[in-house]
């Protein structure tokens, strides 16, 4: 068998059937699509079941709710293909993105991982991303250029995320190779799987394949954590900062990592909030999140637009009030 595909669901009812249709009626037929009903409280679970009834190459795990990290891990445990592929169940694949994938394997069959373009969906308009290295085989010399730059890439301006994207999805890998990596990352992480995964995978990986072929369809949803302002997922992002930071040889790539994120933070909740909630935010972030905090001081940047240095600016001489009216105004600009 040639490819397991893993699909984490959790309460994505009004999705989850596009999602399954679109890999069950790939033109390259050889896998399994393992879906890994994680404690879903709506109707997934029984979708899950009807579709596994119909194709025996559809197998369902269901467990209690432990989230997305746990659920990977089941899937990825029980596969049976060579190379492993996770899509997210309000996702969907173009139609003949296996059978790309298996044309590539057949070039490079010693390679390892398989990255590909991705479609992102929105309301009104699709928009293909631009990928982040050039498209080609990497090994040897050129692979440790693509470790060097990951998660920060110091060639281009800031903010950026490096030479790799960070989700798992759109990457097909063999195997062995991600059972080791995604089992070392803890359940209880819920921000920045994804990243710590592909950081593993990238250090380990003896050569990648890159394709500009866009193969996968990511939808986006206006109202996902993503996209929220949310307190409670400080905690969360900065757990991702602290094993990011275990797992670099640069620590100034976590640095960045932590400044990016800080700043994203700040700017999300100067958006959506009074100019004293604001300030309550930062004071909150200096007292009970000093990790994310200190490292976001000590982050160096070799390149920035004009813009985003008058940013690190009033970040770096406290000037907070001044940042507040920024996002303030940046909301206001972009919702008219």
């Amino acid at each position: 068998m040639v490819f397991s595909i893993i699909v984490p669901v959790y309460n994505t009812e009004k999705y989850l059937s596009k999602c399954i249709e679109s890999i069950i009626s790939q033109t390259f037929s050889d896998f399994e699509l393992i879906l890994v009903n994680d404690g879903s409280t709506d109707s997934s679970g029984n979708i899950c079941d009807d579709y596994a009834k119909q194709d025996s190459r559809i197998k369902v795990l269901h467990s209690e709710n432990k989230g997305v990290t746990h659920a990977r891990k089941l899937g990825v445990n029980q596969a049976k293909g060579d190379f492993v592929l996770l899509i997210d169940s309000d996702d969907t694949f173009v139609n003949n993105f296996l059978e790309e994938i298996k044309k590539d394997i057949e070039l490079y069959p010693s390679v390892e991982v398989f990255i590909y373009n991705m479609n992102y969906v929105y309301s009104t308009k699709t928009v293909t991303s631009e990928l982040s290295v050039l498209p080609g085989l990497y090994e040897n010399k050129s692979m440790e250029i693509v470790r060097q730059n990951l998660v920060y890439d110091t060639n281009k301006p800031w903010p950026n995320f490096g030479s790799i994207t960070y989700s798992v999805c759109a990457k097909a890998v063999r195997k062995s190779l991600f059972i080791s990596c995604q089992n070392e990352v803890d359940d209880q992480t819920s921000i920045g799987e994804d990243m710590l995964v592909t950081v593993k995978l990238i250090k380990r990986a003896s050569s990648i394949f890159v394709s500009e072929f866009a193969g996968y369809n990511y939808f986006i949803n206006s109202g996902s954590v993503t996209h929220t302002f949310n307190v409670g997922q400080l905690p969360k992002i900065e757990n991702a900062i602290k094993l990011l930071y275990q797992e670099v040889e640069d620590k100034n790539k976590a640095y960045v990592f932590a400044l990016t994120n800080l700043l994203l933070q700040l700017s999300s909740c100067g958006s959506k909030s009074t100019h004293k909630e604001f300030k309550k935010y930062i004071k909150l972030i200096k007292k009970e999140h000093q990790l994310m905090w200190s490292f976001a001081k000590k982050a160096k940047i070799k390149k920035a637009r004009f813009v985003q240095k008058i940013h690190l600016l009033l970040f770096r001489l406290h000037f907070y009030s001044f940042l507040y009216y920024y996002y303030h105004k940046q909301a206001n600009k972009n919702s008219n």
